[in-house]
């Protein structure tokens, strides 16, 4: 947790800036980074792409691989046909 307040600034600033497509894709069961961040993250990022994945947790890659998978595939054809 002290490396997300040492970093807290250059992380934000680097999200706010990006110049890539970028997706939340967050487990909302999640209890140290679950609706709290989704909500904070929509404050600060403009017109932010999430994936709220309810009754998941902080690994959403092992606790629903096939959800999760879904969610990153569909981000990669968005990027793909935005790219066009």
């Amino acid at each position: 947790m002290a490396e997300r307040w040492k970093h807290r600034d250059r992380w934000v600033a680097a999200l706010q800036r990006a110049s890539v497509p970028v997706r939340l894709i967050n487990g909302l069961a999640d209890p140290v980074s679950g609706t709290s961040i989704v909500a904070r993250y929509r404050e600060l990022i403009p017109n932010a792409d999430i994936v709220c994945m309810k009754d998941i947790g902080h690994y959403p890659q092992l606790e629903s691989p096939g959800e999760m998978l879904i969610a990153f595939l569909d981000f990669i054809d968005k990027a793909k046909s935005k790219s066009h």
